[in-house]
């Protein structure tokens, strides 16, 4: 499957499965879809952006449920996806970032902790079922590198870094990543494993 400008979700060799205007539009952009499993996921665009979901068929397609409804000015961003689960934030004015975990379905879609979790989708790593990326929580001005498996417990945080770390590999639950201390410095390589005193 892939999607096309014209603003129509389309399978390959086959006719446009959904057409935007039986959607009301589709707002199409880098990060506006992901595949798990058989299903795709997409974002829709209205007074605020909400999630749908189709098996490839025009029937299939409707919001994804397990979310709260959407208010005006919602943003989504997809963080990563691969056959069992896809990540994805809603950035929600006056309340900041909340990132979801989904299986494609409304029973297998959830938020973990922590809240207010802005960047993690820029340069985030999807491995071994668990997101790994920068982030700035608890309303911190400073990033820090999350590691969570869409749990509250499976949560973890580096802890304040000196500059915005941009994961290049993960390897053996240790994400290997790039940060640069300054405009002028040039960046250095860093290893993390989501925790303060594992991450150098």
């Amino acid at each position: 499957r892939r999607l096309v400008a014209e603003g129509a979700l389309e399978r390959l060799g086959t006719r446009p499965i959904l057409e935007a205007s039986q959607l009301g539009g589709i707002l199409l952009h880098p990060g506006g879809f992901a595949i798990v499993g058989a299903r795709l996921l997409f974002t829709k665009a209205g007074f605020g952006e909400t999630v749908w979901v189709t098996d490839g068929t025009p029937a299939a397609a409707g919001p994804l449920g397990g979310i709260p409804p959407a208010h005006d000015f919602d943003q989504i961003d997809f963080c990563g996806s691969d056959a069992r689960i896809g990540y994805f934030r809603r950035i929600r004015y006056g309340e900041g970032g909340t990132l979801f975990r989904t299986d494609g379905t409304a029973a297998g879609t959830s938020a973990p902790a922590p809240p207010n979790t802005f960047g993690i989708c820029g340069g985030s790593v999807l491995s071994g079922g668990r997101l790994w990326g920068a982030t700035y929580v608890d309303g911190g001005q400073d990033p820090s590198f999350l590691v969570t498996d869409g749990t509250v417990a499976g949560s973890r945080k580096s802890g304040p870094l000196p500059g915005h770390p941009r994961p290049v590999e993960v390897r053996g639950g240790t994400a290997i990543f790039l940060l640069r201390e300054g405009d002028e410095a040039l960046p250095s390589l860093w290893t993390s494993d989501g925790t303060p005193a594992g991450t150098r």
